[in-house]
């Protein structure tokens, strides 16, 4: 695990850039939400088949195909799964234009600040053939999603996701391809795909929130086609389409207000405290593993290495420098600076001498 994390700086530059988007912890779940239409009809008692109905009506409303990601935790027994209306940001259901006209084919709902919340929809209508109708599905996504421009879904490989998402699988294809300018690094290079997509050669990094905005676009809505039958053999059928729709992880409130708590900081930091001294612990019986490990492979060249860094360090640790390999070669002192040198050192210890016959003698000599 360890060898694992230490590689991810470089699994971010080796290929490995959607593997680590799509491998990133994400605080969501993926529910399955199953949508039934359901048509009833009235004033169809003793009607026969191709006779005018008074009425149909039918009713949208769905299940949870995953309930236990909406069951209330043991922590919040009051809590209420969510209502069908809740998931949706709006709906739209067309009907038949050419039987109930221009004006009276359209059913639309939109979810405004004041919204209550439902379990279910109920349209009515007067007709006694067989209405194709077309549900329009727009999700309401928190935080908002947008769909990308289909060349930038194409190279980052997302079709629809989050502002933050879009822009971390972006920064992550930027640094696999090593788009970043290697002296300027605020300014980002692009290559063949960027230049056709940003129309542009180079950008800074701050600009590209401003040139995204215009590739992004609100979210396909889900389209169901269905057939309302008038056949009294058929009012009993109801129609199940199934979805998929986002919601928060259960954990999610039991993490924020884990996070939040200050009643186990000094426990946190106590541990953090104990894990760093672990580590240096392990550390150092590493390294000494290693060096015991090294003299048992082969004793008479870990004493020649050993020896040679000891020179080395006590080298450092007097501030002589020199290099070694040179310095063992009678050629390193046939050199013009050797005859300067052996001069200037007897110099010195003439003079070393001297100051100390002046000492013993009491007199200056000139």
């Amino acid at each position: 695990m360890c060898s694992y994390y230490r590689n991810l700086p470089e699994m971010a530059g080796s290929g490995a850039a959607s593997f680590l988007y799509w491998s990133l912890p994400k605080l969501t779940a993926s529910l399955g939400l199953r949508i039934h239409q359901c048509p009833k009809f009235q004033g169809q008692n003793n009607v026969p088949f191709g006779g005018l109905a008074h009425s149909f009506w039918f009713k949208n409303s769905a299940t949870s195909l995953c309930p236990h990601l909406i069951i209330p935790s043991h922590s919040q027994p009051s809590k209420q799964k969510r209502k069908f209306s809740s998931f949706f940001k709006s709906l739209v259901i067309e009907l038949d234009k050419e039987l109930y006209g221009p004006d009276n084919h359209l059913v639309e709902w939109h979810r405004m600040p004041t919204t209550q919340e439902t379990d279910g929809f109920q349209v009515k209508r007067p007709g006694d053939l067989n209405v194709k109708c077309t549900l329009l599905l727009m999700l309401d996504h928190q935080p908002p999603q947008y769909k990308l421009d289909p060349r930038l879904a194409r190279l980052l490989g997302v079709h629809t996701q989050t502002r933050a998402a879009i822009m971390q699988a972006l920064w992550l294809y930027i640094k696999h391809n090593q788009l970043q300018d290697g002296h300027e690094r605020e300014y980002i290079n692009c290559n063949r795909y960027f230049r056709q997509i940003f129309s542009c050669g180079r950008l800074r990094f701050s600009e590209i929130p401003m040139k995204l905005a215009g590739l992004l676009q609100h979210p396909d809505p889900i389209v169901i086609n269905h057939v309302i039958s008038v056949d009294p053999n058929d009012q009993k059928k109801t129609a199940c389409y199934d979805i998929d729709v986002e919601v928060d992880d259960p954990l999610k409130a039991q993490m924020s207000n884990f996070l939040a708590s200050t009643t186990n900081q000094q426990e946190i930091a106590s541990l953090d405290v104990k894990i760093h001294e672990t580590i240096e612990s392990i550390n150092q019986l590493k390294t000494q593993r290693d060096f015991m490990l090294s003299f048992s492979t082969d004793p008479q060249d870990f004493i020649q290495e050993w020896l040679r860094s000891q020179r080395r360090d006590l080298k450092i640790i007097t501030d002589v420098i020199g290099n070694p390999e040179e310095e063992r070669r009678a050629a390193f002192y046939h050199q013009p600076w050797a005859q300067e040198a052996v001069g200037r050192h007897i110099f010195a210890k003439v003079q070393q001498r001297r100051q100390e016959l002046e000492q013993v003698l009491g007199i200056r000599l000139t």
